[in-house]
C-alpha cells in the first residue's frame, strides 16, 4: 500500500505527468500559476485590449451565468499559488469562473476530465 501511495504522490508532482494529463485537459490550465510578472505583464495586455469596451455587458452576462454564489465560493476555494506566482486576471476572472460554471451544469456522471492512464510506462533495465 505504502509503495502504491508513494506511486500516486510522484504522479501531483511529476512535471511529465502532469504536462500529459494537461495535454488531454487543458481546460485545467487555468489551475497553472504563472511567474509574478509573467501574470503582470498579461494583465497589462488584457487590460489594454478591454479598455475600448464597456466591461458592464459583458459582466453582468458573465456573473449571471449559473449559481454565482456557488461559482464564487468555488474561486474563493482555489488554493493561492506559492511565492513568486501568480495568476492572471483572464485566468482567474475568466477561465477559472467558466471551468466551475461548465462543473456546476454538467451532470453528475460526466467527469470534468478526460481520462488518462498515467501508468502505461515501458520499464528499462541496465544491468551492469
Amino acid at each position: 500500500m505504502a509503495n502504491k501511495m508513494r506511486l500516486y504522490q510522484h504522479s501531483a508532482r511529476c512535471p511529465s505527468a502532469l504536462r500529459s494529463f494537461l495535454d488531454c485537459n487543458p481546460i485545467y490550465q487555468c489551475f497553472i500559476p504563472m511567474l509574478f510578472h509573467e501574470a503582470r505583464a498579461e494583465n497589462m495586455v488584457y487590460g489594454h485590449k478591454t479598455s475600448n469596451v464597456d466591461p458592464e455587458p459583458a459582466n453582468v452576462i458573465m456573473m449571471g451565468a449559473i449559481d454565482n454564489r456557488r461559482v464564487a465560493h468555488y474561486l474563493d476555494h482555489v488554493p493561492l499559488p506559492p511565492a513568486a506566482y501568480a495568476f492572471s486576471y483572464q485566468q482567474r476572472q475568466q477561465q477559472q469562473r467558466f471551468f466551475f460554471e461548465q462543473f456546476l451544469s454538467s451532470s453528475l456522471q460526466q467527469l470534468p476530465y478526460s481520462s488518462l492512464d498515467l501508468y502505461k510506462v515501458a520499464i528499462i533495465a541496465v544491468c551492469k
